[in-house]
């Protein structure tokens, strides 16, 4: 069983199937709110289908009486924890992530908000292939919701934009989104979480509103992170919601340096496991 931000996961074997099962923990005193937001996250996720979407296979009621999330079983290895070995290409991942977002972004029902992009939320496939996951945060149209307990360290806030501290009342968009694609995009070419050096989320919000993000060294990246990479990351980047890039053309700008790089399969042993300990 892996723990999470208000969920805990566990694995059950189905007759023909393994599956991950994750049991929602109510977080928020208006247990009627929290309900409505899952199953509002469960409608948004239930209807999508996209290569680097992960799956939503139902939900059960039978674990402790609560709303549970079941999605097929992937080994437990998300996009940071992957990158971990210098070995690994991320930019493979990053095109892979980008896709999947566009898809959410331009979705035929209206735009989808993920609202959690992170390295964490970006499951590996066996393949080696990008899976977003962790919809918790996500809202379609007017349906926001948040699974996420507030104010935590060890949730979103170093992937989230500046306008998320400077209005009174922050509204999660696809511009959000895009800067947090561009924190992950440094998280995964640098193998750090961003803001890694700085000690208090009090340094993190003044950084995020306040300083210019710094280009990390081509050491620091293993020589991947070229001028042409980093000119896809700057407009993600842009302080300014309405002058960030589109996801569309973040797609559009990657591909052109696809010849670059491939995918490479996952290869682990069966017994290999991995605990939960970035969130």
């Amino acid at each position: 069983m892996a723990s999470g931000n208000g969920t805990e996961e566990t694995l059950i074997s189905q007759p023909k199937q393994k599956v991950a099962v994750k049991v929602v923990r109510y977080v928020d005193k208006d247990a009627l709110t929290v309900l409505m937001r899952i199953l509002r996250g469960i409608y948004v996720w239930w209807n999508l289908a996209h290569e680097n979407v992960a799956e939503l296979l139902g939900i059960t009621t039978n674990f402790d009486h609560t709303i549970s999330i079941a999605s097929p079983l992937i080994p437990r290895v998300d996009a940071f924890r992957y990158v971990q070995d210098p070995n690994v290409d991320p930019r493979p991942l990053i095109l892979e992530i980008a896709k999947g977002l566009h898809y959410l972004h331009t979705y035929e029902r209206g735009p989808i908000i993920h609202g959690g992009i992170k390295g964490a939320n970006v499951l590996v496939s066996d393949d080696g292939h990008a899976l977003l996951t962790d919809f918790g945060s996500s809202r379609l149209a007017e349906a926001s919701f948040s699974l996420v307990v507030k104010g935590d360290r060890k949730g979103t806030l170093d992937w989230m934009a500046p306008e998320h501290f400077q209005a009174d009342k922050f509204t999660m968009s696809t511009a959000s989104d895009v800067w947090a694609f561009g924190m992950t995009t440094l998280e995964l070419f640098t193998r750090k979480r961003p803001f890694d050096h700085l000690q208090n989320i009090g340094a993190v919000v003044n950084h995020i509103v306040n300083k210019e993000l710094t280009r990390p060294s081509l050491v620091a990246s293993f020589f991947r992170l070229s001028d042409e990479w980093w000119s896809i990351c700057l407009p993600c980047l842009n302080r300014d919601p309405a002058y960030r890039a589109r996801m569309s053309n973040v797609v559009e700008s990657i591909r052109t340096l696809q010849t670059e790089y491939k995918v490479v399969p996952r290869l682990l042993p069966r017994d290999v496991s991995f605990n939960s300990s970035h969130h």
